[in-house]
């Protein structure tokens, strides 16, 4: 079984690996993974592939082209899939080299980033200061993220916290299959989220802790690590703390589990409370 550990990231190094085997199919879903060939079974469209050779993996993170056939479910979200072209643009592998880079600083979200993202689609930005990523749980190992344009401020950052984002999103799905975190009986019950503003499940809430509560753990390091990106880490810090702290109750809500509760309460433990 996943092992839970109080703290910053829940679960033991092994979990993506544990997770990864326990898809359909196991490790031979995770070797041979991509969106295209997950969802209509044809072969991907791989412009490069990013290794992790520090890392025990047997699969890098492919940044793959899909074919036009199958993005509809993106544009009905008002996503839109970056061309080739784009990324040359945009500078996008050398962007994200070095955001890779700065995850590297942090290795337990390191291990969740190299582990569970096979495939990564670049959508293009809406705007200047507008950030846009996507993961679903139906895609277990797919994210989906923009590239700030090339007269955008912290682009590093903004991109490293985006594929962070994501690959929590698709831990924690793929934990819920294994330990389910919300009561069945009480899938429906909603509070405010200060990420939404507007109210959302309890469900919701919760991924919304266990990925910005392990965000702010990132950025607290990368906030002592790396001097020339500590301005914006503690400015994300600060501004995560304000959004957790207006669901600083989560843990005692009875739509959750008992593990849910651990979770929420480990992640929001010495956040300040809303006055």
């Amino acid at each position: 079984m996943i092992e839970y550990i109080d703290g910053p990231c829940s679960w033991t190094r092994a979990a993506p690996a544990y997770l990864r085997q326990h898809t359909p199919n196991g490790a031979s879903t995770w070797h041979n993974y991509s969106t295209a060939r997950f969802v209509a079974g044809v072969n991907p469209i791989v412009l490069r592939t990013v290794r992790f050779t520090d890392l025990e993996i047997d699969a890098g993170m492919q940044i793959e082209l899909l074919p036009e056939t199958l993005p509809g479910r993106l544009r009905k979200g008002g996503l839109e899939l970056a061309s080739e072209e784009v990324m040359n643009e945009t500078g996008f592998h050398r962007v994200l080299s070095n955001a890779l880079d700065l995850v590297r600083n942090v290795p337990p979200l390191l291990g969740t980033v190299a582990g569970l993202c096979r495939s990564l689609h670049v959508l293009n930005a809406r705007g200047i200061d507008f950030d846009s990523s996507y993961s679903n749980p139906s895609l277990p190992f797919s994210i989906f993220v923009s590239c700030p344009p090339p007269t955008a401020l912290n682009r590093v950052e903004r991109l490293a916290e985006n594929i962070v984002h994501e690959a929590l999103h698709l831990q924690l799905s793929l934990v819920e299959a294994a330990e389910p975190l919300v009561l069945e009986s009480q899938e429906k019950m909603c509070l405010f989220s200060p990420w939404k503003n507007e109210p959302r499940t309890v469900h919701g809430i919760l991924h919304g802790v266990y990925v910005f509560g392990n965000l702010r753990y990132f950025w607290n390091c990368i906030a002592g690590s790396t001097p020339q990106f500590s301005a914006f880490a503690e400015r994300r810090i600060e501004e995560i703390d304000r959004e957790l702290a207006t669901v600083a109750q989560l843990p005692t809500n009875p739509a959750l589990s008992a593990m849910g509760r651990e979770v929420a309460k480990s992640l929001l433990r010495s956040r300040p409370h809303a006055a």
